[in-house]
């Protein structure tokens, strides 16, 4: 008979009173202070839990809702939380399947860890604007929830929203600055931007995301661990946003076999290999390395190294992507060794005014270019060149005025297709409106209709540069053929 009270016994004293069927116990007897706790019998059907609560002649305000208030209450479908109330405590709701609606009230700062953990019947929730943080588990498991607004929230924990498979939509605030691992493991996304606000992010986020089609990663975060789109089997964009500050791949994060088939990078990239006898090593190489999905790749003009691997063999970093078919370059002075050897599918590659080098077997085995366009009025070293079915059959595409400087620079004066093309103008224009014409006279260059701080750039025939200047006349020039570079347009110009 022991026995079989004592579970009553403990439960009842659990809490000091109870007032049309909701438990409290007393929290603060100075303040007058309340919380409501877990009952003798389970929570059912619908409850309004009241601001204030009369006990023994005396009003206490319910501030807080307990640990394990409505653990478990599988009957409960839905609570209205006073505007008293700031804490909601760990396990307040967990597992109450069946809970529809839960009203939070606007003065509310805290929620404890696993609060609404498997409330599977919840579509939606109105989060305070004071809630800050969302603790370990606080949603995990809410698998009819389809939108959060997290505007004023700075931190998400560890797996605060994992498994709710049918979450497609959040919105985030520029406050946010911390998303912890798991976070949004298994959810509905069909697409998903880490904000350029978050500057740390943890492990496998967005793990087994099996809807995600679109990646991206804003500039905030420096390093990537632990892939945090492991498991999403139907990404198609991956994104990297431009940036100043160089993303750094690092452990096991690898996408040789992620089905992407568009890559922007808008920065540059470090890899960091652990040593032979570390406990995760092996071999690396970088992570798009052999990826046969991708077919598009852009580079923003922010991006100023895409490394090989540093060791021989320097495999390249966008080497045997088998399906690749173009690349864009906007920036990358110096395109590494190997970069996209093998790659039998390309057909498109667009090479920015930045790139001045590209570096041994860049583009070896690449058979099937059909387009090369060169935006630079100097042209690229590159030593190793290309087979003689490019030379033969790929066009080359070079800037206004520049036909000269090309046919005595190799390997591109072996192009039978060479010739000058607006589509490979270099730089910005500066206005579509703007005039500028380029004159010459005694020995001297005149620029007029540029703005005072717009750099110019005067080439001799040979392709060096000779002049750089914000200024509009340029003189004591010796007598012959120049190119003068001025706000994306080029002139040719007889002294």
């Amino acid at each position: 008979m022991l026995a079989a009270m004592l579970p009553v016994s403990l439960c009842a004293s659990a809490y000091d009173f109870v007032a049309d069927g909701i438990a409290y116990t007393i929290t603060s007897f100075t303040d007058l202070e309340c919380s409501v706790v877990a009952n003798d019998s389970s929570y059912r059907g619908d409850i309004t839990i009241p601001e204030t609560v009369s006990f023994n002649g005396r009003t206490l305000t319910v501030k807080s809702i307990g640990d394990k208030a409505f653990y478990q209450d599988t009957a409960l479908t839905s609570v209205t939380i006073p505007a008293t109330v700031t804490t909601i405590g760990w396990e307040a709701f967990y597992y109450c399947v069946n809970l529809q609606t839960i009203t939070l009230p606007d003065g509310l700062t805290d929620i404890g860890s696993q609060a609404f953990y498997r409330c599977s019947s919840i579509e939606s929730i109105d989060l305070p604007a004071a809630v800050s943080k969302l603790p370990m588990d606080c949603f995990h498991g809410c698998s009819n929830l389809k939108y959060m607004d997290l505007s004023n929230v700075e931190t998400i924990g560890e797996s605060a929203f994992s498994y709710c498979t049918n979450l497609a939509e959040v919105k985030f605030g520029d406050k946010l600055h911390s998303i912890e691992r798991y976070a949004f493991q298994g959810c509905g996304f069909e697409e998903f931007t880490i904000p350029n606000s978050v500057t740390s992010s943890g492990s496998y986020i967005l793990k087994g995301c099996d809807k995600l089609q679109s990646f991206t990663l804003g500039n905030g975060i420096t390093e990537i661990y632990n892939d945090p789109i492991s498991g999403c089997t139907n990404v198609k964009k991956f994104i990297i946003v431009d940036g100043s500050e160089s993303l750094t791949f690092s452990k096991d994060t690898t996408y040789r076999s992620a089905p992407f088939e568009y890559v922007y990078i808008g920065r540059s990239i470090i890899l960091r290999y652990l040593p032979s006898g570390s406990r995760y090593y092996h071999y690396y190489c970088p992570p798009f390395w052999g990826n046969t999905h991708i077919k598009t790749v852009e580079i923003g003009e922010s991006v100023t190294d895409l490394p090989c691997y540093e060791k021989s063999p320097y495999y390249g970093f966008f080497e045997n992507c088998t399906s690749l078919d173009s690349i864009k370059i906007q920036g990358l002075p110096t395109i590494s060794e190997n970069f996209a050897k093998g790659d039998t599918a390309l057909k498109y590659v667009e090479i920015s005014n930045k790139t001045t080098e590209i570096k041994d077997d860049a583009f070896s085995g690449c058979s099937s270019l059909e387009t090369i366009v060169l935006k630079a009025l100097t042209p690229p070293t590159y030593e190793d060149g290309f087979t003689s079915s490019v030379y033969l059959n790929c066009r080359l595409l070079i800037p206004e005025g520049t036909e000269a400087l090309y046919k005595n620079a190799s390997p591109w004066n072996n192009f039978w297709n060479l010739a000058e093309s607006p589509e490979a103008g270099i730089g910005e224009v500066i206005s579509e409106s703007a005039t500028i014409s380029v004159s010459a006279e005694n020995n001297t260059i005149v620029i007029t209709g540029k703005p005072a701080e717009q750099i110019v750039n005067v080439y001799d025939i040979q392709g060096r540069l000779i002049v750089t200047t914000t200024q509009d006349v340029i003189k004591n020039l010796s007598s012959g053929f120049y190119i003068v570079s001025v706000a994306g347009k080029t002139f040719k110009i007889t002294i």
